[in-house]
């Protein structure tokens, strides 16, 4: 989540496919102004193959890597392997089996509780939630600044990067003046 290299790799990921599934800045602005990508079509990044690419087996990944790389010149083979270190070991992760376990484990939490209230007779309080709960107002508006922030970075880079214009990790947004939203004092 910390690497600086991961997210310039998603935000080419993102201007590929917001140009692949949206077409050209004019096409797109007509249907809508921005769009996402979602984890499965990062996922299908290594299946779309190319028919002439630069050696057998070129991919889309192969692609958006050249293209970070050509866009960063700072960043290197070693660099990127540095950063991306624990990639490999969360791509062997069963997404899916993680949801099971995780099933399974509230279904066991629940029986656990069940048993305990007919035997003890007592009433668990009810939880807030099973995640965390929600920072107080103050820093909820510090972090909704925060993302509005990375949101119009984002696609500001998106529309320059497609001009050709913009040069990674260097966000500057013609509309606001700033390199992004700073909370107030």
């Amino acid at each position: 989540q910390a690497s600086a290299a991961f997210r310039e790799l998603l935000a080419v990921v993102v201007v590929l496919f917001n140009y692949v599934n949206f077409g050209t800045e004019e096409h797109q602005a007509a249907a809508t102004p921005f769009c996402g990508v979602d984890v499965q079509s990062l996922l299908g990044l290594r299946e779309t193959k190319a028919s002439h690419g630069e050696f057998p087996g070129f991919n889309m990944l192969h692609f958006v890597l050249r293209q970070l790389i050509r866009q960063s010149p700072e960043l290197r083979h070693r660099h990127l392997c540095d950063e991306l270190a624990s990639l490999p070991r969360a791509a062997q992760v069963n997404l899916g089996r993680m949801f099971e376990d995780l099933q399974e484990l509230r279904s066991d939490r629940d029986f656990v509780r069940s048993e305990r209230r007919e035997t003890t007779g007592v009433l668990e309080e009810p939880e807030q939630g099973e995640f965390e709960a929600l920072p107080p107002p103050a820093q909820r508006g510090n972090l909704l600044s925060r993302l509005l922030g990375k949101g119009v970075e984002l696609a500001s880079f998106a529309k320059a990067w497609v001009q050709g214009s913009e040069v990674l990790g260097m966000p500057y947004h013609p509309d606001v003046g700033c390199s992004g939203f700073e909370a107030a004092p």
